[in-house]
């Protein structure tokens, strides 16, 4: 018997059976394509390979919309996938794309969602878009409106359904749409037959359920519905999942908040899903449609006991897919161990709100580009004798990708402990998916039989005695000096040392430099019993933070955090002993007290002791931060580049 014999069971869904319980949630990667009103190739690709992977259902994202899409105020939504639906000629790619995934003995999912009226919302007018999604003044919906959405849903599963996709997904959740802010009793204040009671408020998204299912009475009716979510308890969701039963097959159930949907290491616990609760709730209930749950899920073990307890019938992931380019096939083999952790960073929805617009996921180097690497790497290899000098992530990652392709490879580390600029995860708690990521690449390192040399500062002289065929310089960077007088007082630290010597710093602490490092910085300053003052030129918290499903969680630490403040607009101008002088928002100079100061004024990559190596082999590359300071994504891909074009 399999390892995992729950999770790669077949379930029978109606008159459909799936071949096992992994979904492929709907996680596009936002810019796989152009311009392109129709799936391209590199999209068609990407979900042929979550099917091929062993995803049971493989769901798509289907946008429709005007060209006026591309000038939306959301950065990300701007650069959505688009499908020309009234174009009879994107139908040919599209029944492509479901025919790819049914290939692999998947089933096809695609969302349908009725085009909302501009200017109208429940009551109140259209959404700003915040994540409180607040409605400004406006006309109230009407009748024939809501009529024609319901019409509009209904064209639109008849289009996916003629066209391969046997099964139909819609989303009730967050109050993210319409329909789900009509079940807000805090949005909805209707008199009429759409507000009031429970029964009225579910009135828009039941007619829904119904318009798709009369429409594709073959198809298989998923809804996405949060356990309880603004203005609608965990009770109310398990009355309104009964009343929808009539129509759906599979309710999918998400966290209270599109958040807490895409946990980071900030609003979520490792082995804690908070989803499952809300299924046990339904299940409970007896409601009889099958039950989904999503939102953090990844590790098979954890997966296989709620399905074997009967928790629930489907598990439904999209980073894990992302994060491991091979997940069902280390399921299906039984090989948890190699299943690297997806470090909740959320860089595979946006990176940030400036660009570039890439596919990224900060531990998969492939993701992204997957159907170019073949292409990209594809030269001949002999195997090299490799030297990698420094055991942050580029090196590592570098040291095992070489050692995977049939290279011998000794990674020189000058530290007691491999992990790099990693290490810092070991003491903030918030860090814990970083800290599981980082022991799991030195497992790998250490499981794949790289030779690892700690507490050996590698000098040019010694690795060419050694003679390496190939030299890789991964030895990171040092703090930025600052050019600020009394920087090099007792009191001052680099935030670089902090990590694990928070004791040695006094209890008031200025922090100089509110970009992400500072922040998290300070966060674990105040966790660990400080008084923290940032000093910050910026006008916001942590402006280099990525923007989608992550930034948002860290302003919340940032206001739950009691004993951590922010002097915005503020240029530092000296540090005299226990204070530190600087010059406010208005040009007035200000004094503050600190027992401590701690400066994150940026990093300076080492490239002067790099390049010492060039001479020691005849080839010679500089990876990770040791080239260009970035972000853990860039010094993975890195490492990964380098090595596969060794």
């Amino acid at each position: 018997m399999k390892k995992y014999s729950h999770l790669l069971s077949p379930i029978k869904v109606g008159s459909y059976v799936l071949k096992n319980r992994m979904i492929s949630a709907n996680a596009i990667p936002h810019f796989l394509q152009g311009p392109e009103t129709y799936p391209g190739p590199d999209t068609i690709t990407y979900y042929g390979d979550l099917a091929k992977n062993g995803a049971g259902v493989v769901t798509i994202s289907m946008n429709y919309g005007p060209k006026e899409m591309r000038q939306s105020p959301i950065p990300d939504v701007s650069r959505f996938q688009i499908f020309d639906r009234d174009d009879p000629s994107v139908e040919n790619y599209l029944s492509q794309l479901a025919e790819v995934v049914k290939f692999y003995g998947a089933m096809p999912c695609a969302g349908v969602r009725a085009d909302e009226p501009r200017g109208y919302n429940v009551v109140a007018g259209p959404l700003t878009w915040d994540e409180h999604y607040q409605p400004e003044d406006g006309e109230e919906l009407s009748e024939s409106q809501i009529l024609e959405m319901c019409e509009d849903v209904k064209r639109q599963a008849k289009y996916l359904y003629r066209n391969g996709f046997q099964m139909i997904e819609m989303s009730f959740a967050y109050c993210c749409n319409l329909p789900s802010r009509f079940m807000s009793s805090r949005l909805n204040t209707r008199t009429d037959q759409y507000g009031g009671s429970l029964e009225n408020r579910c009135r828009f998204a039941l007619m829904q359920c119904k318009a798709v299912k009369e429409a594709v009475p073959d198809a298989l009716l998923e809804i996405i519905v949060s356990g309880e979510m603004d203005g609608m308890t965990s009770e109310e969701t398990i009355k309104f999942v009964k009343m929808a039963e009539e129509y759906v097959d599979i309710i999918q159930v998400r966290a209270k908040t599109c958040m807490l949907s895409h946990p980071t290491g900030f609003n979520s616990t490792f082995g804690k899903y908070p989803t499952i609760a809300y299924a046990k709730e339904l299940k409970k209930a007896g409601v009889k449609a099958k039950i989904e749950v999503v939102g953090g899920y990844l590790d098979p073990d954890d997966m296989e006991e709620f399905l074997k307890n009967g928790y629930c019938d489907l598990i439904s992931m999209g980073r894990a897919w992302i994060s491991n380019p091979e997940y069902g096939h280390l399921i299906e083999v039984g090989d948890k161990e190699d299943i690297a952790p997806c470090i909740r960073c959320n860089k595979c929805h946006i990176q940030n709100s400036t660009g570039p617009w890439l596919n990224v996921c900060s531990i998969n180097p492939k993701h992204g580009m997957m159907p170019r690497v073949p292409y990209m790497t594809a030269i001949e290899r002999s195997a090299k004798k490799l030297a990698v000098i420094g055991g942050g992530p580029a090196g590592m990652y570098a040291a095992l990708t070489a050692v995977k392709l049939g290279h011998s490879v000794t990674l020189f580390e000058k530290g007691d402990k491999l992990g790099g600029q990693l290490l810092h995860a070991d003491y903030y708690s918030f860090k814990w998916p970083l800290r599981y990521y980082k022991d799991w690449l030195i497992e790998q390192c250490q499981k794949a039989g790289v030779k690892i040399c700690l507490n050996t500062a590698a000098t040019p002289t010694m690795v060419c005695n050694m003679r390496f065929d190939a030299v890789f310089a991964a030895m990171g960077v040092t703090p930025r000096k600052l050019l600020i007088p009394g920087i090099d007082g007792s009191n001052v630290w680099a935030a670089q040392r902090v990590p694990g010597r928070e004791q040695e710093l006094g209890k008031n602490v200025v922090l100089i430099g509110g970009a992400e490092t500072g922040v998290e910085t300070a966060l674990y300053l105040e966790e660990t019993g400080h008084h923290v003052t940032v000093l910050t030129r910026q006008s916001v918290i942590a402006p280099d933070c990525d923007r989608i499903h992550y930034r948002e969680v860290v302003l919340d630490a940032c206001a739950t955090a009691k004993n951590l403040e922010f002097i915005f607009g503020a240029k530092t101008t000296a540090i005299e002993g226990n204070a530190v002088r600087y010059l406010d928002a208005d040009g007035v100079e200000q004094y503050i007290a600190a027992d401590s100061v701690v400066i994150s004024g940026g990093v300076v990559p080492m490239q002067e002791e790099a390049i010492s190596f060039a001479q020691s082999a005849d080839i010679f590359k500089i990876i990770g931060d040791n080239a260009v300071p970035s972000n853990l994504q860039a010094a993975i891909r890195s490492g990964y580049a380098a090595a596969v074009l060794l």
